[in-house]
């Protein structure tokens, strides 16, 4: 009978430990619960693992974490689809409005887009409006349409380890040089407290580069506002030394002096009860644009502006209505050029922000019809913060594969960079005429050399080529290279081959046969191309220089009555002094050659470059071979194949007018069937 009670004490005990347990889960839940309203998803999702670790099963502790999970700035979407599919066959999960539309975004967050749709397809649509299962299924669809034909000629890398951490960094704002930026972070260091939200509060860091193009370690910048809480980079102008930032839901500027940053002054006239997290100053001061949450019909950013009327007081602000939407519309920077950027969750998102670009229509008084910028800028994760200067822009994005959550990625608005140099025998002599090839995961691009030894060339840049040289149908040199980029104040771009000699050019980290390249970060900086603004250079076209005795260039082009044989006129472009470039009014007969080369498709043209007799002999040789690759460029995009287009280059050799050193006449290239 004594063991009996101790059984019926211990089934006592052990039911008072669940009760507990129970009560404690209970009280968990309705925490994560209560801070997911209060958008502090991070914070949600610890309270809610905790429950689900004592309550497995509970189906609304999983429903709430996977709803935090989708919301964080990290890619929780994997944690979040796990409990999802775990629920697929509990008829009270399925049942749940939530169920189908949190699968379809974690599917979508995973891009895995057919499943995404399908999942979509089985949502409530008694419990959930129309509004939001469109939203959904235009954002899976529009990620869908980027992800398959992403925008070419564009590399965006993330800025590394040293710059970005595990908790939040983000809105890079950058020196003229872009090898010093200011940016935000909540890492996890505890040099503030935590806010409601999880994270630590936002401070501004300040980072260089050293000689070895190397980020250095981040160091805090003050910007000595006395409430300390968020401290955030929103916009550098360098001309003027002065920083505007955001502070306690207000934005501030600042002014550099003496080596160290003032007390900031509240930008008291977009100064709302509401929050404005960011902003853009232009024109010399007198517009700024920003965003604000403050009497928005959903609570969600908009984009306004106020600027300076006559007498230089500011006007009341104004709404851009024609870039504003149902969602968030934030992030606003101007280029150079008048280029509007901003980042939104409305119009064609391809999920969370994605970065917009517009500009304003003087003659109509309108904004144009904003463009996404597409994958690889955008993606299915958060991507805002843009600010671009020259070919080169930062950007902050959520995306998976980062450091942490929130990263800062640079953007190159090119994927080429322009090689030149030689190859030179053992001998250090010229090798003429030769092949060379360059791979890159199944693409190749070629060059010849000309009769100086010399080769240009656009290649991959900071990838691994394979480098081949042919001449004569022999292979004489084979080795790897890889370009380093660098944008500096300086351009250097050439690199020599050297057959049959030790070569073994090593960057920082020890890699053999690298070479590191200077560019100037400039939008006009020819060095610097972008494939998908003309077609990709993979098979250049060779320059052979030609003498007057084997010259075929004249040889009479006769018309033939019968349309059966092929009919051509010798046509030529004429150029200004030591110019290359082609003009407009040439367009309409290279359009010409273009239809006449697509009805004659076994037809092969010479392109013949030409230049007066002014400078060198060696000079004007590359100036007509210049000036006839330019010519084979425009045919080219027009979709002639260069296989098709053997490009001779004559210098001065062969002038129409003799007499005269300078005659345009002579500035010529001649198109002629080969």
């Amino acid at each position: 009978m004594k063991r009996y009670r101790h059984w019926f004490a211990l089934l006592i005990f052990l039911f008072g430990v669940s009760s507990l347990y129970a009560q404690n889960a209970n009280t968990l839940l309705k925490k994560g619960i209560q801070e997911y309203e209060s958008g502090n998803f991070k914070t949600a999702a610890e309270y809610l693992e905790q429950v689900i670790t004592a309550q497995p099963n509970n189906i609304e502790a999983k429903l709430y974490a996977s709803r935090s999970y989708l919301n964080t700035y990290e890619d929780n979407s994997a944690k979040a689809l796990q409990y999802l599919t775990s629920l697929q066959n509990n008829t009270d999960a399925t049942e749940d409005p939530s169920y189908f539309m949190l699968l379809a975004d974690a599917y979508f967050k995973q891009r895995r887009f057919e499943n995404a749709n399908s999942a979509l397809d089985k949502a409530n649509i008694n419990g959930n409006t129309i509004e939001d299962i469109t939203y959904l299924r235009n954002t899976i669809n529009n990620a869908n349409s980027g992800y398959s034909a992403p925008r070419k000629g564009i590399v965006v890398k993330n800025l590394g380890n040293k710059v970005n951490s595990a908790g939040l960094d983000y809105s890079a704002v950058m020196e003229n040089d872009h090898r010093t930026i200011l940016f935000t972070s909540r890492r996890e260091q505890k040099i503030t407290q935590t806010a409601a939200d999880g994270y630590n509060y936002e401070l501004i860091y300040k980072t260089t580069m050293n000689d070895d193009d190397e980020w250095q370690v981040p160091v805090v910048m003050d910007t000595e506002v006395s409430s300390k809480r968020h401290d955030a980079t929103v916009q550098l102008i360098k001309s003027e030394n002065k920083i505007v930032f955001y502070n306690a839901g207000d934005l501030y500027i600042s002014e550099y002096e003496d080596g160290e940053w003032e007390e900031g002054s509240k930008i008291k006239e977009i100064a709302s009860v509401g929050n404005e997290p960011h902003c853009f100053i232009a024109d010399n001061g007198s517009i700024i644009y920003f965003s604000s949450d403050f009497g928005t019909q959903n609570e969600d950013l908009d984009l306004f502006y106020i600027k300076k009327d006559e007498n230089g007081k500011w006007t009341a602000p104004e709404p851009l209505t024609e870039l504003n939407t149902p969602y968030d519309d934030d992030a606003p920077y101007i280029d150079e050029k008048g280029n509007f950027y901003f980042s939104s969750k409305g119009h064609n998102s391809m999920g969370g922000y994605d970065v917009f670009q517009t500009k304003f229509d003087s003659k109509n008084k309108t904004w144009q019809q904003p463009r996404n910028m597409r994958h690889p800028i955008n993606s299915v994760s958060d991507d805002i913060y843009f600010n671009i200067s020259g070919k080169y822009a930062y950007l902050s994005s959520s995306r998976a594969g980062g450091e942490g959550s929130l990263d800062i990625y640079g953007v190159y608005m090119f994927d080429q960079v322009k090689l030149e140099g030689k190859v030179l025998d053992e001998a250090s002599n010229p090798v003429t005429e030769a092949l060379i090839t360059m791979t890159h995961e199944g693409h190749s691009f070629e060059t010849y050399t000309d009769v100086f030894g010399r080769y240009q060339i656009f290649v991959p840049f900071d990838e691994d080529l394979d480098v081949k040289i042919n001449k004569d149908n022999q292979e004489i040199y084979s080795n790897d290279l890889k370009v380093n980029l660098s944008l500096r104040d300086e351009n250097k771009n050439e690199y020599n081959f050297l057959l049959g000699q030790n070569q073994m050019n090593a960057d920082k980290d020890g890699n053999s046969n690298a070479m590191r390249y200077f560019a100037i970060n400039d939008e006009n900086n020819v060095l610097l191309r972008n494939s998908g603004d003309a077609p990709p250079v993979e098979s250049g076209l060779a320059v052979v220089k030609r003498t007057e005795e084997t010259n075929t260039f004249n040889r009479p082009m006769v018309k033939e009555t019968d349309p059966n044989n092929v009919i051509f006129e010798e046509v030529s472009v004429f150029f200004e002094i030591n110019d290359i470039e082609v003009d407009e009014k040439y367009y309409e007969n290279l359009d010409r050659i273009v239809m006449f080369l697509k009805d004659n498709p076994a037809t092969t043209l010479e392109i013949a470059g030409h230049t007066d007799a002014t400078g060198s002999k060696d000079y004007n040789f590359l100036l007509s071979a210049r000036r006839a690759e330019k010519v084979a460029d425009y045919l080219s995009s027009k979709g002639i194949s260069e296989k098709r287009l053997i490009v001779v280059s004559y210098g001065k050799s062969l002038p129409v007018i003799s007499t005269d050193d300078i005659n345009p006449k002579n500035r010529r290239v001649v198109i002629n069937i080969k």
